[in-house]
């Protein structure tokens, strides 16, 4: 499978890097959806890759997310992805609509009953762009339409939008935990912050080669250096932690490459734009789009210190016998 991964790798890298250009990131900022873009990759069927059970499924699916991140795709795809995962074995069709879901944790007085819901939900990613989103409620699988949308942003401008119902009819699926929801976001989020990492490595590494500070480049000089091997160790360790929730996608695992990654998106996008100085925050130059998004997917699905105090909780409940197998694995 590592030799088919890679040629799907270089496949989506190159339709990303094609077809993503700075204009259609900055345009998507404004709010217009990016039409041709989205058909493109629903042409290519990324947006069901992760289309029913087995875990070849689940390692492309996390290909194209991070690579997703790493050219900063102004779309809902990991969101479709795992929307289509969650509800394969519903009677809705949802292949030709853009499907979105809520985190657990933005929930906001819910109230269904006898399938009708009523209530908010914030931050729901691209919600203004969906027709319909995925929740968990009363442990059951939640099919909503989009309809009262109250329109918000993230740091990176990527609509996080407020939907509300109010004695709205919905469809109601088989037993789905909200954990669920909530896992599966932040592997996905762990998978685009990988990609960003590594683009912001590519950009830190190309602009010390080429800019020259005192008659010679930045990389020649070792707080540069310094710089640039912090962001290569942060990464390392975000994609390691990465690798193993991919090979094992247990709570455990995935907790902890969240942590590592949300840690990394913070270390590394400081430390791009000190390497960068004056034009990294210019908006001209597109590294604000990479560190813009780490700053934000750092943060959703779980911080670092949420999903810290979330593997103690493991730790706790699996008592001290358990500890160093919990370690090792």
């Amino acid at each position: 499978m590592t030799e088919e991964l890679d040629l799907i790798r270089n496949s989506v890298s190159r339709l990303f890097k094609e077809n993503a250009e700075k204009k259609i990131l900055d345009q998507a900022e404004q709010g217009k959806f990016p039409k041709n873009l989205w058909k493109t990759i629903k042409n290519a069927g990324y947006h069901e890759a992760w289309y029913g059970t087995g875990t070849d499924n689940l390692k492309i699916a996390l290909v194209i997310a991070q690579e997703s991140g790493r050219y900063s795709i102004p779309l809902p795809i990991v969101e479709t992805m795992i929307a289509r995962k969650l509800t394969h074995e519903c009677e809705i069709d949802l292949a030709e609509d853009i499907v979105t879901i809520s985190n657990p944790q933005s929930y906001d007085n819910l109230d269904l009953r006898n399938n009708i819901l009523s209530g908010n939900v914030k931050g729901v990613p691209f919600g203004r762009f969906a027709s319909k989103v995925v929740l968990s409620i009363n442990e059951k699988l939640i099919i909503a339409p989009v309809t009262n949308t109250h329109m918000a942003t993230n740091m990176a401008g990527e609509a996080r939008d407020e939907l509300s119902w109010n004695d709205c009819e919905i469809f109601v699926g088989d037993t789905l935990h909200p954990n669920e929801i909530l896992l599966y976001g932040a592997l996905m989020r762990t998978a685009q912050i990988c990609g960003s990492l590594q683009h912001a490595l590519e950009m830190s590494i190309n602009y010390s080669t080429e800019r020259e500070q005192f008659g010679r480049p930045l990389h020649k000089f070792q707080s540069i250096q310094n710089y640039l091997a912090k962001i290569a160790s942060s990464k390392a360790i975000a994609d390691s932690a990465l690798l193993r929730a991919t090979e094992n996608p247990s709570e455990s695992n995935i907790a902890a490459a969240k942590a590592c990654a949300s840690e990394a998106a913070g270390e590394v996008a400081a430390l791009s734009h000190r390497i960068h100085g004056a034009i990294g925050f210019t908006y001209e130059y597109s590294l604000h789009h990479i560190t813009r998004r780490l700053l934000s997917w750092r943060e959703e699905f779980g911080a670092e210190t949420w999903w810290h105090k979330n593997l103690g909780e493991i730790v706790v409940d699996r008592g001290p016998d358990k500890l160093w197998d919990l370690i090792v694995s």
